[in-house]
């Protein structure tokens, strides 16, 4: 046996430890068996000259496809400024408003909108170009100083070339980018397209500088072609016009075409609008399905063991999701998994339980069993997967199958399997498989809350010789 107790310097560095390490943390707000130290769910980034933490991944995004035929024409968008001169010098940004050919993502025109100093502070148009290096970034001197309040971006399209402005003010012609020509396409980034102007954001070498969410608000975007014929369409943020992630027991998704990625990384709100009730903003929510994998690739027969503290126990807010998974090592959409998040199943029992699931490795509908673990309760609790050659099976608290509907199996030995904790539900809620079939509108994974889960004396059956010599100590 192998025992991770995250003790010591840099603990998730084991060569059998791997996936999204950015979104885990060490901490000591809980810990199991007289260490110190625990594991849980983070999404940690830096706020570049002040330390505190923005959870973002760089260039977070939404898109727009044009709904109409343009070879010419205009598009417009009206954003919320809150914070304009204030802060200038910092070097932070809140959005970029870019215009893209869309089969070749680094051709755009834009607008960037950060804390810059250039001009006196303004609202910068930038440039992407099919090279890393350099970029163009316009000080746009005769654009308007940066001001709390709505401003209008406008991008004048013809065949050949677009160009852009904020307020109408005319530009000196720096900055230009695909022309109808091309399958254009609208995209919000709450980031800088540019990497501050050193590169473009699809080179892979531009640095990010995100920045908080709710420093710019989107609305009403308005798409009026001149060519090949006459024709506008709008979208503003209203109930029924963006994405909308559905709930397995609330309302059903909502599938705007022209819109994609706008779900858990923007939201919706009424706070600043410019036309109707709402309008959009970053949101900031949660990565996905972030997840720690331990392989067991050299495993022999026997079990694996790990404490799990819950911090929600028999809470039904319905908002935050764990799971605790046994996969395939080369077929992850093929798992069996513990499921620790704060639904109300079974809804005909006084307190809600811990949930079995068994994949569809296909991606269709899982096997989801409320009834057989036993009730959720705030605290430490302690989870074994027994491994044998041909399939695995998990016991929390030392009990299983509490319905007598039968032992759920999962993958075995002969899989070369792999231990994976999820920051989600692996399953969707039984309705899906996370790896198989899951896209922005499936249901359920999109909430999260960071302190629900802390993972600590996790005990693997593969020899000490296959870690580090830290370890050993």
């Amino acid at each position: 046996q192998t025992v991770v107790d995250f003790e010591g310097a840099n603990p998730l560095d084991a060569p059998f430890i791997g996936g999204d390490k950015t979104y885990w943390e060490v901490t000591t707000d809980q810990a199991d068996g007289g260490s110190v130290n625990s594991i849980r769910p983070y999404d940690p980034l830096i706020k570049p000259g002040t330390g505190d933490n923005y959870p973002q991944e760089p260039f977070e995004a939404f898109t727009y496809d044009v709904p109409i035929a343009m070879e010419s024409g205009t598009i417009s968008v009206d954003f919320y400024d809150t914070f304009g001169l204030a802060g200038v010098g910092g070097f932070e940004w809140a959005l970029s408003i870019i215009l893209e050919d869309a089969n070749n993502p680094a051709d755009f025109v834009a607008v960037e909108v950060s804390r810059l100093p250039y001009g006196g502070g303004r609202y910068y148009p930038t440039e992407g170009i099919d090279t890393a290096l350099p970029t163009t970034f316009d000080t746009y001197t005769s654009g308007p100083i940066r001001s709390i309040g709505w401003h209008t971006v406008n991008f004048t399209i013809s065949p050949t070339e677009s160009t852009v402005n904020v307020d109408g003010a005319p530009d000196a012609g720096e900055v230009s980018g695909p022309g109808g020509n091309n399958s254009l396409r609208l995209r919000f980034m709450a980031d800088s397209a540019t990497g501050g102007g050193f590169s473009t954001w699809t080179s892979g070498m531009a640095d990010s500088y995100p920045g908080a969410p709710g420093l710019v608000f989107v609305d009403n975007i308005v798409f009026n072609a001149t060519a090949p014929a006459a024709a506008s369409a709008t979208f503003g943020f209203e109930d029924g016009e963006v994405d909308a992630a559905g709930s397995f027991m609330g309302p059903s998704a909502f599938d705007n075409t022209f819109m994609s990625g706008f779900v858990n990384d923007f939201a919706t709100t009424s706070t600043q609008t410019s036309e109707g009730v709402l309008s959009g903003t970053f949101a900031n929510n949660p990565e996905p399905f972030s997840s720690l994998t331990f392989d067991l690739a050299s495993a022999t027969p026997g079990s694996i063991t790990l404490s799990v503290f819950d911090a929600l126990g028999p809470n039904t807010d319905f908002d935050s999701f764990g799971s605790i998974i046994i996969e395939d090592g080369s077929n992850p959409a093929d798992f069996l998994s513990l499921e620790l998040w704060n639904g109300p199943y079974p809804s005909a029992e006084p307190t809600a339980n811990y949930y079995s699931i068994r994949s569809n490795p296909g991606g269709g509908p899982s096997t989801f069993n409320s009834d057989y673990y036993g009730d959720r309760v705030v605290g430490w609790h302690s989870v074994e997967i027994v491994l044998t050659a041909t399939e695995s099976y998990i016991l929390l608290d030392g009990t299983e199958n509490l319905d007598a509907g039968g032992r759920m199996t999962g993958p075995g030995l002969n899989t070369s399997p792999k231990l994976r904790l999820m920051n989600g539900t692996a399953s969707i809620g039984g309705f899906g498989n996370w790896y198989a079939t899951t896209d922005e509108l499936e249901f359920g994974f999109l909430s999260g809350r960071r302190d629900h889960l802390y993972f600590d004396e996790i005990s693997l059956p593969i020899s000490s010789t296959s870690v580090p010599s830290w370890s050993l100590y």
